[in-house]
């Protein structure tokens, strides 16, 4: 048995958000990172006049999520590299791309001693920008990234009792 020297870097230690996604083998990607970007979310509003009213009707319209960053990531292997390259890969389908690359991702926020504070999931979720390596360490086990950021259709809170549910927002109104 090889001789340890010093204490193995473990990568969720050290990282406040885990990122977990199904790849298409079954297996889960999982990286651990530092820092996240603020879940930011704009209703667009459409108006309209009925009737010759003088007054407006204003309805709720298109619905956008904006993309989250996350940063000074590291993970045990390089799928999340691989999710990128599958990502621009063309696929010979109609139109040019698969959706293959496509996928629910949930986000993790844990607090200072591991525990969940609160949990996400982004639905139909692809990566959009990757920024590399924070530098290299051959000593180093894993694969570290400077951030990541992802495009997804929509976002939701689960699991956690302290996040409310679209459903119960609704019910709550008049």
């Amino acid at each position: 048995m090889p001789l340890l020297v010093g204490t193995p870097k473990l990568i969720k230690q050290k990282s406040r958000f885990i990122i977990r996604v199904e790849a298409a083998s079954g297996r889960a990607l999982v990286g651990g990172f530092s820092t996240c970007s603020e879940l930011a979310i704009t209703v667009q509003k459409s108006e309209g006049r009925f009737g010759g009213s003088m007054l407006a009707t204003k309805a709720p319209s298109l619905v956008d999520f904006t993309d989250i960053t996350l940063e000074r990531g590291a993970t045990q292997n390089a799928d999340l590299w691989l999710w990128l390259a599958q990502t621009v890969a063309p696929t010979p389908t109609i139109g040019g791309i698969g959706l293959g690359h496509v996928r629910w991702l949930d986000i993790i926020e844990q607090d200072r001693d591991r525990s969940e504070l609160n949990k996400w999931r982004l639905v139909n979720c692809f990566p959009s920008e990757y920024k590399g390596s924070l530098g290299w360490d051959n000593d180093d086990a894993g694969y570290t990234m400077e951030s990541i950021t992802l495009t997804f259709d929509i976002c939701r809170p689960i699991g956690l009792p302290n996040a409310v549910s679209i459903d119960q927002l609704a019910s709550t109104l008049p």
